[in-house]
C-alpha cells in the first residue's frame, strides 16, 4: 500500500516530536515501564488518526528508538574517552564500564516482562538491591561511584529514583 506523502510527513514529524521529548531526558525505559501499553496505545492513536498500517507506524517508532540509542551509545564512548583522557578512569576502567552497561540492558530487556506486575515499592527495593550490587562492582574495580550513572543510562546523575520515589531530592538519591 502507497501511503500519501502528507501523511507519511505528518507520521515522521509526531515521531520526530516524540523522540526529541525521549532525547531531552524522557527515558525508554519510562515508556516501557508498563510493559509497553503507553507506547502501543500512541502507536495506534497515530496509525488511526492518519489512517496509516500500525505496523508501518511500530517500524518508524522502532527505528527511532535504535538512532536515540546509538546516539547515546555515542554520546558515552566519548564521554567515557573523555574521562580517560583527562586522567579520571582506565583505559580498563572505561571497558568495564562499557562491558557492564552493555550486561545491564540486556538483563533489563530480558527482565522487562517480569516487572510489569510489580508494586512500586517492589521495584523500589529491587532497585536497592541492584544498586547495592552495582556500588560494590564499581568499588571492586576501582571505579568512583559518581561514574556509576554512565552505566544506568542516566549520564553523570547516578541512579534516579523510580515511579515510587518521585519526591527525592537529588542528594537524597545517592543515600
Amino acid at each position: 500500500m502507497k501511503i500519501p506523502i502528507k501523511k507519511s510527513l505528518m507520521v515522521a514529524g509526531a515521531v520526530s516530536a516524540l523522540s526529541l521529548g525521549s532525547v531531552a531526558g524522557v527515558s525508554a525505559a519510562s515508556v516501557q515501564a508498563d510493559g509497553g501499553n503507553r507506547t502501543a496505545a500512541l502507536i495506534e492513536k497515530i496509525s488511526s488518526k492518519f489512517n496509516v498500517n500500525q505496523d508501518e507506524v511500530k517500524a518508524v517508532f522502532d527505528e527511532q528508538r535504535e538512532e536515540n540509542q546509538a546516539a547515546r551509545d555515542a554520546e558515552l564512548s566519548t564521554k567515557l574517552d573523555q574521562l580517560v583522557s583527562e586522567g579520571k578512569l582506565t583505559a580498563e576502567q572505561k571497558d568495564a564500564i562499557s562491558e557492564k552497561r552493555v550486561e545491564l540492558m540486556a538483563e533489563r530487556e530480558a527482565n522487562k516482562e517480569s516487572g510489569q506486575d510489580k508494586t512500586d515499592e517492589a521495584r523500589k527495593a529491587e532497585h536497592e538491591i541492584k544498586k547495592a550490587g552495582l556500588e560494590t562492582w564499581a568499588e571492586e574495580n576501582g571505579i568512583d561511584k559518581e561514574y556509576l550513572g554512565l552505566i544506568s543510562g542516566h549520564g553523570d546523575r547516578g541512579f534516579r529514583p523510580h515511579r515510587g520515589d518521585k519526591g527525592m531530592e537529588p542528594s537524597q538519591e545517592e543515600s
